[in-house]
């Protein structure tokens, strides 16, 4: 069995890693984890502009965080003997998710629901939402 697990770094979405963990050790699972970042405005597109201090700035807090969650996911999954494979992407984080899904032929994609739901989603979006919605790996949402 090979699961497909996504996190964005927040507390719902280490609930969702810590499911998919369980279920990994259970089954044996191969287990890979994605993070997807935004991808950096360059300094020429239009409507942005960052000084080179404030540039770098947010490249080093960018990779604290990733830093960070790298450890916390393979703490997460230590602690049930699995062992992943991490990934880190660039990009907008649904359509990201999508295609690794499609493409690695995972036979589950577990990810968290931030919980918007109603007219909420209409306006925010919500990446499990587009996930769910155009994935064509099967889906564990944890909320």
């Amino acid at each position: 069995m090979k699961i497909l697990a996504s996190t964005d770094g927040s507390e719902l979405s280490y609930k969702a890693l810590r499911e998919a963990a369980l279920i990994a050790g259970k089954v044996k699972a191969e287990v890979t984890v994605i993070y997807v970042e935004d991808p950096v405005p360059h300094p020429s597109d239009e409507g942005y502009y960052f000084s080179e201090d404030s540039l770098k700035q947010y490249e080093d807090r960018r990779k604290e965080d990733r830093e960070k969650i790298t450890a916390d996911v393979r703490e997460i999954f230590g602690a049930e003997g699995v062992e992943i494979k991490m990934l880190i992407e660039k990009g907008h984080a649904a359509d990201t998710i999508i295609q690794l899904a499609d493409e690695g032929q995972f036979d589950l994609l577990v990810m968290g629901s931030r919980g918007w739901g109603g007219v909420n989603r209409l306006f925010l979006g919500s990446v499990s939402h587009a996930v769910v919605q155009n994935v064509k790996t099967s889906v564990l949402i944890v909320r």
